[in-house]
């Protein structure tokens, strides 16, 4: 986090020396102001890279976290089903099969983009082409940014 900071900290140190004319702190400082004011891209890039290292480092804690209690389970898990196997209850087949149903019902109104009864690749890339694509083309400072502090958290 610190050298995200810190990089950020330098590029806007390194716009306020091209922005300011003379070599005093007040003016590196108005040309950091005057920097970031006429350079909105920077401040974007800034912000989306903060932003991807915080998302990066908050993936990285929850996926070692993940796989040591997904260890944890599964190994609770065997040592129950090797010590007490339950009975298969009489009519359970058709709970699950009724459960798996009700589940996929819900995963296909979710997933179905073009409202067509069906998931397929069209749904995703209808999606991406009507509200991924134009956000990324918008702010690709913010998206680039984004990016390589995730990269780099990881």
């Amino acid at each position: 986090m610190h050298r995200a900071l810190l990089i950020v900290g330098l590029l806007g140190l390194c716009a306020a020396g091209v922005a300011s004319a003379d070599g005093s702190v007040e003016g590196k400082l108005k040309g950091l102001a005057t920097a970031l004011a006429e350079k909105p891209a920077l401040v974007e890039v800034g912000v989306g890279f903060v932003g991807g290292k915080i998302a990066g480092s908050l993936v990285k804690s929850f996926a070692k976290f993940a796989i040591v209690a997904g260890a944890g389970v599964f190994v609770a898990a065997h040592g129950i089903m090797k010590v007490a196997m339950p009975k298969v209850v009489e009519g359970q087949d058709e709970m699950l099969k009724e459960a798996e149903k009700k589940l996929n019902e819900q995963a296909t109104h979710l997933l179905d983009f073009n409202s067509d009864g069906k998931v397929t690749g069209e749904d995703f890339t209808g999606f991406s082409e009507k509200k991924l694509v134009p956000f990324i083309k918008k702010h690709v400072p913010l998206s680039g940014g984004f990016l390589a502090g995730f990269l780099a958290s990881l």
